[in-house]
C-alpha cells in the first residue's frame, strides 16, 4: 500500500476530511542525484502540494489528529496504466490508421501527425471519463490506516 501522512481537518458522520501533503517520490529514491525529475521539481518549487481527501473514518479519528491514509497497490497500478498507457496507445493507433489513409509520402506523414494528436486527445478524454467513474467506486478510495504522533524537528 502507498501510505501518506495526513491531518484531520473536519468530521462529518462516518467520514473525515484530511489534508495530505504530497511529497515528491524523489525523496526516497536512491537515483535522485542523477535524475532530471528531481531537478525539475526543485526548480519549479513543486516539492510538496496539499491535497484534501474525504475518507471513511474507520479508526475513530478526530479533528487535529494525524493519521496515515493509504491507497492499495492494485489501485495504483490500475490508475497508472489508465493514465499513461491509454493516451499512448490511442496516439500510436491514430498515427498508424491515418498514415495508412495517405497517398504521397509527405501527405501521409502529415496525416500521421494529425492522427497521433487526435488519438492522444481522445485518450485523455477517455482517461478523464473513466477516472470520474472510478472515483465513485469504493475500492478506488483511500483508506484510513492508523493514528500517529508526528515527530517534531527543531
Amino acid at each position: 500500500m502507498l501510505e501518506e501522512e495526513a491531518k484531520v481537518v473536519s468530521t462529518e458522520g462516518d467520514f473525515i476530511t484530511v489534508e495530505v501533503v504530497r511529497q515528491s517520490a524523489c525523496g526516497t529514491c536512491s537515483a535522485k542525484a542523477g535524475c532530471g525529475v528531481e531537478v525539475v521539481s526543485r526548480i519549479s518549487g513543486s516539492r510538496a502540494r496539499t491535497m484534501t481527501l474525504q475518507v471513511k473514518n474507520t479508526i475513530g479519528a478526530e479533528v487535529g489528529d494525524h493519521i496515515i491514509v493509504a491507497v492499495p497497490d492494485a489501485v495504483m497500478v490500475k490508475s497508472s496504466m489508465l493514465v499513461y498507457v491509454t493516451p499512448l496507445v490511442l496516439m500510436v493507433l491514430g498515427a498508424i490508421l491515418t498514415e495508412s489513409l495517405g497517398g504521397p509520402q509527405s501527405r501521409s506523414d502529415l496525416l500521421a501527425v494529425i492522427g497521433a494528436v487526435v488519438g492522444f486527445v481522445m485518450g485523455l478524454t477517455i482517461v478523464r471519463g473513466l477516472s470520474q467513474r472510478m472515483s465513485r467506486r469504493s475500492e478506488f478510495h483511500a483508506v484510513t490506516v492508523r493514528k500517529y504522533i508526528p515527530v517534531r524537528t527543531a
